[in-house]
């Protein structure tokens, strides 16, 4: 199998990498907060946010299907995201708040095969898509009922490993340029 086409980013690795990030904002803001005051926000948040691009996103994207040889797999998508997560050692109620993440969601409720991989070469719906992810996790953050105060230090506290997503997957997908957020 070529090993160019096994060097390319599946959909499952960038979610994967979206599930990685919100755990750490959470742990981010459960030090902020404390997790008991994290929960309270949580809970006071719900679950209803502004409608997401995401998935019309997806939709312009270009990916390949897998390989041949990839189709036999010792493994699911659905057990590397579940490892992946254990892998973040979040505290249960924590890891609780991973698997809901409304972005999270949409990606994984997408009917697209979690294994496709993206096109060789970066194009701007792959950009787009992660710009989009990360301009969706402030708003998230945003979204938490906190004090004027607290709301820009929660937001300061998720940066970091958003932009440690961001610097991970556009290189993956092909993008020359990481510019400043």
């Amino acid at each position: 199998m070529d090993s160019k086409y096994l060097n390319r980013l599946r959909l499952i690795d960038l979610i994967i990498a979206v599930l990685q990030a919100h755990g750490d904002s959470l742990l981010a803001l459960s030090n902020l907060l404390t997790e008991e005051g994290l929960i309270h926000a949580l809970e006071l948040a719900g679950d209803t946010y502004p409608e997401s691009p995401i998935g019309e996103l997806l939709t312009q994207l270009k990916l390949d299907p897998a390989h041949p040889d990839e189709t036999v797999r010792l493994t699911t998508p659905y057990i590397e995201i579940e490892t992946a997560v254990r892998d973040l050692k979040l505290p249960a109620t924590l890891e609780f708040y991973v698997w809901t993440y409304p972005h999270y969601r949409s990606l994984i409720e997408s009917s697209l095969d979690l294994n496709l991989r993206f096109s060789k070469g970066s194009d701007s719906a792959q950009v787009n898509l992660v710009e989009e992810l990360v301009r969706q996790s402030r708003q998230w953050v945003r979204g938490l009922p906190l004090p004027p105060t607290e709301s820009f230090r929660a937001e300061k506290s998720v940066e970091p490993g958003w932009l440690r997503f961001r610097t991970r997957m556009l290189p993956k997908l092909g993008s020359k340029s990481i510019s400043v957020l």
